[in-house]
């Protein structure tokens, strides 16, 4: 019996950057999402903030850890994220 090893990820969250008392750069899409649900009824919405989401599966045999910060440290040159404007955080998910 061959027992198949779960794939390895990289979990990747990036959310606008806040900047000290000036709260977070608003994107116009989280503005709208935000009316959209207190539309809805979600009346106890106070902020939302909206963000981008990506799940990488990584090669077998790539150290994980090396992975993750080969891809932090390149993540704004492949586009995932504006330094200026948002911060970017990898987990890594076994």
């Amino acid at each position: 019996m061959v027992i198949e090893e779960e794939a390895i990820k990289l979990l990747v969250f990036v959310t606008p950057r806040k900047f000290g008392d000036r709260g977070y750069s608003h994107h116009p899409a989280s503005q709208i999402v935000e009316l959209a649900m207190r539309q809805l009824g979600h009346t106890n919405v106070q902020e939302l903030i909206l963000g981008k989401f990506y799940e990488i599966e990584l090669a077998d045999g790539d150290d994980p850890e090396a992975a993750r910060q080969r891809l932090l440290k390149d993540a704004e040159r492949a586009g995932i994220y504006s330094k200026s404007i948002e911060d970017c955080r990898i987990e890594i998910e076994k």
